[in-house]
């Protein structure tokens, strides 16, 4: 029935009856009915309708014909029904006699009463459910609306518990058909084709979540009488009907199905064409998916007849707001069933024809275990030896490997590069800008190879001077500073992303991956930062005379080491943080406090590397504390500063006794120059200080390193174009495969890791399926099938929280690769959710087939549900991964990440309609439920267990009596009682896709926007 209206009450007011009103009503009406009008034969409606709810009469009823002469009138709509019996299609009883007896556990049951006085429910009556059967009408607005509506009725059936919101409600309606019997009119006469798909039910649905109460009536029934009032909360709809086919190009909108060409064009309009007739789903005639209903009936029956005026109203309708239905009721009611045979003992299913998809997976998942294994193996083996491939690169390279080095990647060797800068003054800033510090003031000076040396600069002072300042400033890697003043490379001036482009930068902490060998570490920069094009035979023959410089050839393949891996000493570690470095020969190389942490011997090694790498033309930058007299040696330049980032001299090494001298200030000969220096800048006042920064600012020393720079300034044209970029980026793609390998080695030499993600899995899998092993059919195997689902999401909720430091392991090396501009942040980002999810998340589900076999879920009935189930566990296992990355992302320290990480995940298991039971939810708790990921893989894992299974499938059982065989329940059923709506699993796979999307979304954005950085 079309009944349209603005979404309200059921209130009309008497404005409602005026002419206006009706005159628009009439129209609108009109206008549908004018939809259903048309030309079928009697016999063609007759058959369709009984293909549509064979047999249409329930109860012996006969189809007949009425009205044959009106263009709108209903072919094959009433029944003539038996004797005792009435409703649209005979199933309403009208006496005790007329009821046939039942068979119920092989006991033959009389009928004791008919109940066709009371619109109320009772006990009895809803063991089988309650049914009405209604026609359109009853109050002048519907009467009045039906007339445009011909033979519209209702069936309507309540099933369960209307007292606990558990109850259904199940309506079918039936609307007009139009009659052949109507003469042809001056447009056309339609052939019987036109009428393949017309059927008269229009759409059926089930209203879950239903629950009665008695109050008031409101219009359009007696508001001075009680009302029997049946609300329900969401609705599954179909429109048209599951058994009903749909004419061709059918829609939800349109009045209108495909058209077909008459094979008699005088049968058609002048066209030549016509199209299908059916009833459609109407928006003002149908009610939408999911929404509330209400159906209340006045508790007294209207003085014609046993009838019962209702009114039936669904959200959002238009105006009107209700359909005026009258009904009738009339439902057998039939004695008790005596004492029930004990049940016989519960046999399992055979396992042997259903579950061999279940075989096969735990075959893959062993073959996958023993894979890994073999794999950790082989690697040991492979990091014991010095592997075959590499020995070639340990012989002395041929002089065509030299000449293509030399042509490739030595083109920096040829220039000898200088760095020089002027007027460098740096602030430190803060959010508020309240107060800023000077950290170096007006420094000048250059680095490099401007003359005769070997390249080697040393920026020197005491504690706080602002060397490791000067030193970030001059390779544009100053952060939350402000910079003042200019920088050039050769003459050139060179802005801080050209500096960061064209220099190497070695931190005083040694950040590497501990999991990585010398020479893998050395291979994966090479890869990243060496042309693309070019050989990787020539690549490695680089990396082995790098390796052969630093005296690293004996520690070659084995690993870095970090807090959980025993690896390198501290002086290799440094060593191979240079090495890394000057791969690719840059023009600069900055290092901050290189000699940190590391003895004499050490020292003294690298100073001697350094050395070297300067005299091949790179310009070396370092700060230091205090050096041995023997390190001097190595050092060209020097730059002294003082407390507050004054320069005290800035000059050649051996000039620095001269200089002291000049101001006199000999050093002792127990003391060398710079330390002498150093100890009268701690151990003097501010204004001595002071006094020792001016004597230099008006030293000839100071003149002389202006001149310098000036003269630069005349020879250079000031462009910044002449300053390349050293190395090739490489594409996305190699990025990406790089970073996926690099991670996965990583965690196969992880031990730990391993041993969470599968071994752990294999075994809570075994465990769980013996301990809820062959789950029988009654309450305690419903428990068990629902607990193991629920314990198993619980599980993969705990093991995605080892995730969360993902982010915090490598966030130092990570950090230092991007800002040297080693690898893309979006590369990164998808190689470590690829190692994740593909490794460590989608491996472990597979362990729990094993589970699935032993508590026989789903007794086995297709293999298909098994799919479902791992499916499920997948997404589900992803989904919570996702958001520990948001969660890991977020935070800098681990143990708050744990915490967070923890707390979400007992809420959302608290949520999970487990613990809760979803329909006694408050509206508050049910919002929140919304927010769980564990709620929708847990309705999706019910729902793949029970949905479907017939009614006597399962059975609630009386723990008392050990002889009930209990009350049998259907699948759907179980679900619910326990408040799960009973499908819309896609709906619930898109949302958990949506949440994992938004996780990951989430976590690149703090990756990327510096959250996670800062």
């Amino acid at each position: 029935m079309g009944a349209t209206g603005a979404k309200g009450g059921w209130g009309l007011s008497s404005a409602c009856l005026s002419r206006v009103f009706w005159i628009t009503l009439a129209l609108a009406f009109s206008t549908f009915a004018t939809l259903a009008q048309g030309q079928i034969g009697p016999e063609q409606a007759c058959k369709n309708a009984m293909s549509v709810d064979s047999p249409r009469c329930m109860n012996g009823g006969t189809l007949f014909f009425e009205n044959l002469d009106e263009t709108h009138a209903t072919s094959c709509a009433h029944c003539n029904c038996p004797a005792g019996w009435t409703g649209s299609d005979c199933s309403l009883c009208e006496n005790v006699e007329t009821c046939p007896p039942i068979k119920v556990n092989n006991q033959t049951l009389k009928a004791l009463a008919c109940t066709n006085d009371t619109i109320i429910p009772n006990n009895e009556e809803m063991i089988q459910g309650k049914r009405l059967s209604c026609v359109c009408g009853g109050d002048p607005f519907s009467d009045f609306a039906c007339m445009n509506q011909p033979d519209l009725n209702m069936m309507v059936e309540l099933l369960g518990d209307l007292t606990t919101s558990n109850a259904t409600m199940r309506v079918k309606q039936f609307s007009g058909m139009p009659s052949q019997a109507a003469p042809c009119t001056e447009d056309a006469c339609y052939p019987a084709k036109r009428y393949e798909y017309a059927y008269p039910q229009a759409w059926e649905a089930d209203f879950f979540r239903c629950k009665s109460v008695t109050e008031d009536c409101k219009l359009p029934l007696d508001k001075s009488k009680k009302c029997f009032v049946v609300q329900c909360e969401t609705s599954e709809v179909s429109c048209p009907p599951k058994n009903v086919p749909k004419c061709p190009e059918w829609s939800n909108t349109s009045p209108y199905c495909a058209q077909f060409k008459c094979e008699n064009a005088t049968q058609c309009p002048p066209q030549g064409t016509s199209d299908y007739w059916q009833h459609h789903c109407y928006e003002k005639a149908t009610p939408p998916q999911d929404s509330p209903v209400t159906f209340r009936c006045m508790e007294t029956a209207t003085e014609k007849g046993n009838k019962f005026h209702c009114a039936f109203a669904y959200a959002n309708m238009n105006f009107p707001s209700f359909i005026g239905l009258e009904c009738s009721v009339g439902n057998c009611i039939y004695q008790k069933p005596g004492p029930t045979p004990p049940p016989p003992p519960y046999v399992p299913p055979d396992h042997t024809p259903t579950h061999i998809p279940h075989l096969i997976l735990m075959l893959c998942c062993s073959l996958v275990a023993f894979a890994l294994v073999g794999i950790i193996i082989h690697d040991q083996n492979q990091r014991d030896t010095m592997p075959k491939s590499i020995l070639p690169h340990m012989l002395p390279a041929s002089k065509e490997s030299e000449v293509m080095l030399e042509e490739s990647l030595l083109q920096h060797e040829k220039t000898r590069n200088y760095l020089s800068w002027k007027n460098l003054s740096c602030t430190s800033s803060n959010f508020l800008k309240i107060s800023n510090m000077h950290l170096l003031s007006n420094a000048h000076g250059w680095a490099g190879h401007l003359m005769d040396g070997n390249g080697l600069t040393a920026i020197m002072g005491p504690s706080g001077a602002g060397k490791t300042t000067l030193l970030d400033a001059i390779s544009g890697r100053a952060k939350s500073v402000q910079v003042q003043g200019e920088v050039r490379l050769n003459g050139w001036i060179a802005s801080p992303k050209q500096l960061r482009a064209i220099s190497s930068f070695v931190m005083q902490e040694n950040i590497l991956p501990g999991t990585s060998t010398v020479w893998e570490y050395f291979m994966f920069n090479a890869m990243l930062r060496m042309p693309q094009q070019m050989k990787r035979e020539y690549k490695r023959q680089r990396v082995f005379e790098i390796i052969q410089q630093l005296g690293l050839t004996k520690v070659a393949m084995s690993l870095i080491g970090d807090e959980f891996v025993r690896g390198l000493s501290g002086g290799e570690k440094r060593r191979l943080s240079i090495g890394v470095e000057i791969l690719i020969c840059p023009p600069v190389l900055f290092l901050d406090e290189p000699l940190s942490g590391l003895d004499s011997s050490n020292a003294s090694k690298v100073m001697s590397i350094l050395g070297d790498i300067a005299t091949s033309g790179v310009a070396v930058i370092l700060t230091l504390h205090q050096p041995r007299p023997d390190m001097l040696l190595t050092i060209d330049r020097l730059m002294i500063l003082s407390a507050g980032g004054c320069t005290v001299y800035s000059g050649p090494t051996s000039q620095l006794d001269t200089y002291l001298g000049e101001l006199g200030q000999s050093p002792p000969e127990s003391m060398t120059a710079v330390d002498f220096l150093l100890e009268l800048l701690v151990n003097s006042t501010d204004q001595a200080v002071a006094r020792i920064t001016e004597s230099y600012s008006k030293s000839v020393l100071m003149a002389d390193e202006m001149k310098q720079l000036q003269q630069l300034v005349l020879n250079t044209e000031q462009t910044t174009s002449s300053i390349p970029a050293i190395g090739t980026s490489c594409s996305a793609m190699y990025e990406f495969t790089l970073l996926l390998k690099r991670a996965v080695i990583a965690n196969v030499r992880s031990p730990l890791l391993i041993t969470l993600n599968l071994i752990s899995s294999l075994a809570i899998a075994f465990s769980v399926g013996f301990i809820f092993k062959n789950a029988g059919t009654d309450t305690s195997g419903i428990q068990k099938r629902m607990g193991s689902l629920f314990f198993i999401l619980l599980y993969l909720s705990m093991i995605s929280l080892g995730s969360i430091p993902v982010w915090h392991q490598e966030r130092k090396v990570f950090l230092k690769k991007h800002s040297s501009g080693l690898y893309r942040i979006w590369t990164y980002f998808l190689a470590v959710v690829f190692n994740e999810f593909v490794l460590l998340r989608s491996l472990p589900p597979i362990a729990f087939c094993l589970s699935y076999y032993l508590i026989n879920l789903r007794g086995g009935v297709q293999s298909s549900h098994i799919l479902t189930f791992l499916t499920t566990l997948i997404l589900c296992n992803c989904t919570l991964t996702g958001i520990v990355f948001v969660i890991g992302a977020a935070t800098r320290k681990t143990s708050l990440a744990n915490v967070i990480g923890s707390v979400v995940m007992l809420l959302s298991a608290l949520f999970a309609g487990y613990l809760l039971n979803k329909s006694d939810m408050s509206k508050l708790i049910s919002l929140l439920s919304h927010l769980s990921p564990l709620e929708y893989a847990f309705q999706i894992l019910l729902v793949n267990e029970f949905h479907g299974l017939p009614k006597g499938y399962f059975h609630f059982t009386d723990p008392s009596d050990k002889h009930s065989t209990g009350i049998p329940v259907s699948g759907d059923t179980i679900l619910i009682t326990f408040g799960f709506f009973p499908g819309g699993n896609m709906n619930n796979y898109i949302t958990l896709a949506g949440i994992l999307a938004g996780s990951l979304g989430a976590s690149f954005f703090l990756l990327k926007s510096g959250t996670f950085k800062n």
